[in-house]
């Protein structure tokens, strides 16, 4: 329950770093809060803990893993000269996901398997992103921190059974990984924007 508690305030707070760091891209700001806003929703859910909340918790992480490729996408999007970008929409082409998951998901194996799929390409995307700008900013070392924190809370969910240790390391590292994410990621784009 206090690590839970604690990831909400982590939010909170990094909210607050994005608000005072992103300089550019008003969509990739209201994607940032939106990010933010979808996971508290889902671990508010969390911290209510009823049955009636299943489908709801499902769908939050659905939701903030969908949000987390389209902000990658805006990302890559910023990162090229303005001749070279594809149209911003396209950014939002996985949003289409939500709908297919909530009319044709209706097993749980199936759902895992999208989940898991999403949470790994979002992963491998930012860690492309990282290798490819991190040298650019002063102290990028600290968004490997956060690749190696996002991955190993996503390996610990889906490869580990679940116990009240295991949430808590996965809420903790959860709380590192928005954290340094947060400090630093703005910076990566306002310093490569082109």
């Amino acid at each position: 329950m206090w690590s839970q508690v604690l990831l909400i305030l982590t939010l909170i707070l990094s909210a607050a770093y994005i608000y005072r760091r992103l300089e550019t891209s008003f969509h990739l700001f209201i994607l940032s809060y939106a990010l933010l806003c979808s996971i508290l929703l889902s671990y508010t859910f969390i911290l209510v803990d009823q049955a009636f909340f299943d489908y709801a918790i499902e769908l939050t992480h659905l939701a903030t893993t969908v949000l987390a490729l389209i902000t990658l996408l805006l990302s890559i999007r910023l990162f090229q000269p303005k001749h070279l970008r594809y149209p911003g929409a396209y950014s939002y082409v996985p949003v289409l996901i939500i709908p297919f998951y909530i009319f044709f998901i209706d097993g749980g194996i199936l759902s895992d398997i999208i989940l898991i799929s999403l949470q790994v390409t979002a992963i491998l995307v930012f860690t492309l992103i990282l290798f490819r700008y991190q040298s650019t900013i002063e102290y990028g070392w600290i968004l490997l921190i956060s690749t190696f924190c996002f991955l190993t809370a996503a390996v610990l969910h889906w490869a580990v059974e679940e116990d009240q240790i295991i949430n808590i390391s996965i809420n903790l590292l959860l709380c590192i990984g928005i954290l340094t994410t947060s400090m630093k990621y703005p910076q990566l784009i306002n310093q490569n924007e082109r």
